[in-house]
C-alpha cells in the first residue's frame, strides 16, 4: 500500500546520502521509526530514521574491536533538508521547508545481533510501514520481515512495551498531580495508547486460542506458587502495528474514548512542536487499569530461545558481498 509519505522519500533520502558521505558507509536498509510511522506527526515533526548500515569489506577482516554504531544509546545524528511545503500537509504551495532528519544507525553486524535477540528497535525498523531505503529486499530485509512473525518473541516486546508505559505513567501521570499540573503532553497520552494496545492486541490474541493451545504453568515468586495460562502455538499473523488509528481500530475501547484518543491524534496532527493538552481524567483511569491488567502478561507468552548466531551468519554474508553493489 502506498503510504502517505512516500513521496518524499527522495528528499530524506538527500540526508541519508550525507550520512553514508559522513561515515563512508552504505546504507542497506532505512525506514521512519517515529511519529508519522505512529501516525501523529504534524506537517512539520522531526524524520525519525533508523537504519542499518555496511561497511567496506576491509573493515571486517581484522581481530579489531569495532564499533556497533555511529551513535551512543539513546543519542541520534542530525541533518537537514529541505521539502516541498505541499508533499507534508495539504496545500498547493510548493515553497521548500526545512525539516530535521535524525538518525540511529546500525552496523549491520550488531543489528543482526540484536535482532537475535528480538531487539524492539531492530523489530520496529523491519516492520515500519515507511520505508526509505531498502536495497537487498529478496535476500536481506524480506526474509528478516518474515522470521518477525514466527520467530521473534512477542514476549520481549510485550515486556518493553509494558516497561516503557509503566515508567512514562509514573513519571508523568501519577507523580504530576492534576492539582499541581493541570497539562500534560500529547505525546505522553499517545505513546501509552501506542504501548499498551500493542500489548492489549497481542493478550487479545492469546485469550481468545481454544484451549488446547493452552498450558497452565507454574512458577515461583519468593514463596508463592504463580498460575498463570500460557500459548504453547506459534504465531504466524503479523505483528501488531505501531499505528495509532490501527490499533485504535482493533482495540476499538469504548465510544467516549475512542473519541477522546481521535481527538488527541488530530490535535498533535495539527499542531506544531510539543503541544500540551488538559488532563483527560477519564483516559488516564482507563489506561492505568490496562496497565494494571497487562502488567506481567509477558510471563503468559512462551519464552523463545534467540535465534542462533550461525543461522544470521548468511544475512551478514549478503550485506558484505553486497557492498560494491549497493
Amino acid at each position: 500500500m502506498q503510504h502517505e509519505y512516500m513521496s518524499v522519500v527522495p528528499y530524506i533520502n538527500n540526508a541519508l546520502k550525507q550520512f553514508e558521505d559522513k561515515h563512508e558507509v552504505k546504507v542497506i536498509f532505512a525506514s521512519d521509526a517515529g511519529s508519522r510511522s505512529y501516525g501523529w506527526a504534524s506537517s512539520t515533526s522531526d524524520f525519525d530514521v533508523h537504519l542499518i548500515y555496511v561497511h567496506n569489506r576491509d573493515y571486517y577482516l581484522t581481530i579489531q574491536e569495532r564499533e556497533k554504531s555511529f551513535n551512543n544509546e539513546g543519542e541520534q545524528e542530525q541533518f537537514l533538508v529541505d521539502v516541498p511545503r505541499n508533499l507534508l500537509e495539504q496545500t498547493t504551495d510548493e515553497t521548500l521547508v526545512q525539516i530535521e532528519v535524525n538518525i540511529a544507525s546500525f552496523d549491520v553486524r550488531h543489528a543482526l545481533q540484536l535482532f537475535a535477540r528480538s531487539n524492539p528497535a531492530v523489530i520496529h525498523m523491519l516492520v515500519s510501514p515507511i520505508v526509505f531505503i531498502d536495497k537487498c529486499h529478496e535476500q536481506f530485509s524480506g526474509p528478516l520481515q518474515e522470521m518477525c512473525k514466527t520467530r521473534c518473541s512477542r514476549r520481549v516486546l510485550c515486556s518493553s512495551m509494558t516497561s516503557l508505559a509503566k515508567v512514562n505513567f509514573r513519571n508523568y501521570i501519577i507523580n504530576t498531580p492534576v492539582t499541581e499540573q493541570p497539562t500534560v503532553r500529547v505525546k505522553v497520552y499517545l505513546y501509552l495508547v501506542q504501548h499498551l494496545f500493542f500489548v492489549q492486541k497481542i493478550f487479545k490474541e492469546t485469550c481468545n486460542l481454544p484451549e488446547e493451545d493452552l498450558e497452565i504453568v507454574t512458577i515461583k515468586k519468593g514463596k508463592k506458587d504463580i498460575h498463570f495460562t500460557r500459548r504453547k502455538t506459534p504465531y504466524t499473523e503479523p505483528l501488531p502495528s505501531l499505528d495509532i488509528q490501527v490499533l485504535l481500530d482493533e482495540i476499538d475501547p469504548i465510544p467516549h474514548l475512542h473519541k477522546v484518543i481521535q481527538e488527541l491524534v488530530r490535535f498533535k496532527k495539527h499542531t506544531s512542536g510539543d503541544p500540551l493538552v488538559s488532563r483527560q481524567k477519564s483516559l488516564e483511569l482507563y489506561l492505568m487499569l490496562m496497565l494494571r491488567k497487562l502488567d506481567g502478561f509477558a510471563y503468559n507468552l512462551p519464552r523463545i530461545p534467540e535465534i542462533p548466531l550461525g543461522e544470521l551468519d548468511i544475512f551478514f554474508r549478503i550485506a558484505y558481498d553486497a557492498y560494491d553493489s549497493l
